[in-house]
């Protein structure tokens, strides 16, 4: 494997934060918006969806991030102490990061299931899957393998989205002798039945495929000897291939966010290159990089996603998931509901839903906006 070597000095792209801003800002709404009676359907996950699947707003949210995960690498690799790194301390670095970010998902995971008597933690814990754990492996996947010429990346990603295609839609699930797609039995249900925790890589994987898509995207946007508008025009026409190649495909090979199918890998790195393109444009480049309301309102949020995430979970699971309240209707229930039926008791059912979602944005917005003046920055 050899060294990367940078092409030229880029400056950090405002666009790219202010693109994580907006996932984190997706994230709270859909996640706070489980109210079906005040927000449609399509706000959360697709889900099985009837055996449908497909895609629905919550369902960009953490393949956004993953590809905003790749578009960083590339700058982090070739500016600053990454580029005097050789290729076995970036990967060790790389490995130190993933074990962060695997145990910070883990604690998340531990306090989901703290303050139960009759379900005491165990070691189990520490081998289980969510999104932290799964951005952790894929991205040190990715790391790896773009120590390796662009063309073996590209066979990479192809290798591994045309595999979990052949796995899922044409290998007999063993035990039936058919090809099954339920929600229930398919070849990856059987798959992580047989090795427990490492089946999780049968969507590692692909996630994988989905940062190394954001990698290409941030090795085009850090080409100093093109100008600006063609950066933006290649990344937006990649997308745009990506995207109708996922749309294509799904007709044999539907998306799915439970399977991470292949097609999903493509739709999401797709639609978060065009979106990043525009936002590319906008900020960095007719904006020259200067504050606007834009980065006002999203880039806070980007320059500490995995804090404010981690920051949310952790409270959400530890005190606004379990403490108890008493309710407009005189039953108790979760802190966090309860402030969503205080709101809309007073409110109206809509009115009352929107402004318990604004109001806890602007919240953690403030928190964000406070860690950007003091600059206090976490990073993993």
């Amino acid at each position: 494997m050899s060294t990367l070597q940078g092409t030229t000095s880029t400056p950090r792209l405002r666009s790219l934060d202010c693109f994580r801003g907006v996932v984190i800002a997706l994230m709270f709404f859909v996640n706070l918006s489980w109210d079906r009676s005040a927000f449609p359907d399509w706000f959360g996950h697709a889900g099985w969806n009837g055996g449908k699947q497909g895609v629905w707003l919550a369902d960009f949210v953490f393949p956004w991030f993953l590809f905003i995960v790749g578009v960083a690498i590339p700058f982090s690799m070739n500016s600053g102490r990454g580029r005097e790194l050789t290729t076995g301390q970036r990967i060790l670095a790389a490995c130190r990061r993933c074990l962060v970010l695997y145990l910070l998902g883990c604690v998340i995971g531990a306090a989901r299931g703290a303050y139960n008597p009759a379900k005491p933690l165990t070691w189990s814990w520490l081998i289980s899957w969510d999104i932290l754990q799964h951005i952790a492996f894929a991205y040190l996947i990715a790391v790896v393998v773009m120590h390796f010429p662009v063309k073996a990346r590209a066979a990479f990603v192809a290798a591994v989205l045309i595999a979990k295609w052949v796995w899922m839609m044409w290998v007999p699930v063993p035990g039936v002798g058919e090809v099954v797609w339920t929600q229930e039995q398919s070849t990856y249900r059987w798959l992580n039945g047989e090795i427990g925790w490492f089946g999780g890589f049968q969507n590692v994987l692909p996630g994988a495929c989905t940062v190394l898509m954001g990698c290409f995207a941030g090795e085009v946007l850090r080409q100093g000897e093109w100008i600006a508008a063609k950066r933006a025009h290649l990344l937006a026409v990649g997308g745009a291939v990506l995207l109708l190649v996922a749309l294509v495909w799904q007709l044999h090979f539907p998306l799915s966010k439970d399977y991470y199918t292949s097609t999903y890998a493509l739709l999401m790195a797709g639609t978060g290159a065009m979106l990043l393109a525009l936002m590319y444009l906008v900020v960095d480049v007719r904006g020259e990089g200067k504050a606007s309301w834009l980065t006002l309102a999203f880039e806070p949020l980007g320059l500490n996603a995995i804090a404010i995430y981690f920051g949310i979970e952790f409270l959400w699971a530890t005190v606004l998931g379990k403490w108890q309240v008493l309710y407009p209707n005189g039953m108790s229930g979760a802190l966090i509901g309860g402030v969503l039926a205080w709101s809309q008791d007073r409110l109206g059912n809509i009115a009352g839903a929107w402004v318990f979602v604004i109001g806890y944005m602007i919240f953690w917005w403030g928190v964000a906006r406070w860690m950007q003046v003091k600059k206090v920055f976490f990073k993993v």
